[in-house]
Formats: structure tokens, sequence, C-alpha cells
């Protein structure tokens, strides 16, 4: 697996990772690589679900029964409970309810996939999970907390980041170079 993220990481490939179901502060793969230090928390975002009320999921804060995953290295939270989400089937284009920390995901990995297509030549992966986080909206205790990580997802907040004049990107290397 560490090779496989590595790979991923290397060839600018942002990978997006439910957390998972089951309520619990506990590592799950590859959501979080967190027994081995030397891979870094820009190599997976994590992700976990966020109720009706803008919360990590509970049992009670909407109707799926389950809870969301929570711990070190959770990056963000986005909606993941039937109420919030929909999504076609294939019977005739209906529409079906989605649950759980995988629906969270696609609604992350869809802003992250926007983000790095609005400037394909200067954003790079680790900047893609930056914005993220940065533009989350706070939940929880003030900052970063291991219920919501950096909060819960706010798409329009993110993209107002890359607008011209305020989008400026710097990657400090042996030869900085800096794109606006």
């Amino acid at each position: 697996l560490k090779l496989v993220l590595r790979f991923a990481y290397g060839n600018e490939v942002l990978v997006v990772q439910s957390r998972g179901n089951n309520g619990l502060d506990e590592v799950s793969y590859p959501a979080t690589y967190y027994p081995s230090h030397d891979v870094g928390d820009d190599w997976v975002l994590s992700v976990g679900a966020s109720g009706t009320d803008g919360q990590r999921k509970i049992g009670a804060n909407g109707a799926s029964p389950f809870s969301s995953n929570y711990g070190p290295q959770l990056d963000v939270i986005a909606p993941g409970t039937l109420e919030l989400v929909r999504t076609t089937t294939n019977a005739a284009g209906a529409y079906a309810t989605f649950d759980g920390t995988s629906a969270s995901t696609c609604f992350v990995s869809g802003l992250a996939s926007a983000l790095m297509a609005y400037h394909p030549t200067t954003l790079a992966p680790e900047d893609v999970e930056h914005l993220i986080q940065y533009s989350a909206a706070d939940r929880g205790v003030v900052g970063y907390d291991q219920l919501s990580g950096y909060g819960l997802l706010d798409a329009g907040a993110a993209s107002e980041l890359i607008q011209f004049p305020d989008y400026k990107v710097v990657h400090y290397e042996a030869q900085p170079t800096s794109a606006l």
C-alpha cells in the first residue's frame, strides 16, 4: 500500500478516501497511514461524513443509522446521510438515496477535480488538499479536531480562494517557482 500511495503522490494524483462508518477512532487503510510516520498526510485526503446538522454523522443526526469514523489525519467531513445525498440509479435514471462516508468522498473528490481543472498546471495535489482544508467551515472546537478534521466541506469558499487576484501558489524548491 505504501508503494501505491507513493506512486500516486509522485505522479500528482490526489487520493481521496472515505474514513469508514463504524463510529470509531480507528486507523482505516488507505484513509490513514498513521502507524508509519514516514508517509506524509498529504498523500491521502481522509473524509468523514456529516449529518443533517453539518456535524460529524452519528446515529441521531440523520435517517442513516451509521456513525462516521474519526481520529488522527481526518481532513474534512462532507454530506453523508440519506436526506442530503441523491444519485441516479441504473433503472431509467431514477433517483435513489446514497449514504455513508463513501457518499461524502464523492463531494470532496468532485471539488478536488474542479479545483485541479481550473488551474491544471499550477495546483499540485497537496495544494488542493490545503485549499479544501483551509476553506472548510469549522465545526466543534476551534481549529482542527479529530471529530470533524478542519470542518465541513465548503466548495464556494474553496472556489473563491483560487480566483485572481487572490490566487497565488508558491512552491519553495531548489528553484523557487510562482504562479498567478
